[in-house]
């Protein structure tokens, strides 16, 4: 078993807050945790979902990802954990 999380000196590249940008659907994304974040309120409110893309860093894409002062997909229980791998 491989223990990790954002704050370990080894096996970083296994967190969501590694900071290792991808292209998926036309956007680049910093971390995983700023599209798993942003994914959460598309595509009912993509204004903040890119003000979550564009977030400083992970912690601060989480963050804005848990504010109810934006309502997230009502179907986000619903959505398989794939779907929200590959943004359908």
């Amino acid at each position: 078993m491989i223990k990790f999380n954002s704050s370990s000196q080894t096996h970083t590249e296994f967190s969501n807050f590694h900071r290792s940008p991808f292209c998926l659907n036309g956007e680049t994304w910093p971390t995983v945790e700023h599209y798993y974040q942003a994914y959460k309120f598309l595509p009912h409110d993509p204004e903040w979902a890119e003000e979550i893309r564009n977030a400083s860093g992970p912690g601060t894409a989480r963050k804005l990802g848990r504010s109810t002062d934006h309502q997230m997909r009502e179907d986000w229980d619903d959505v398989p954990a794939r779907g929200r791998a590959t943004g359908r």
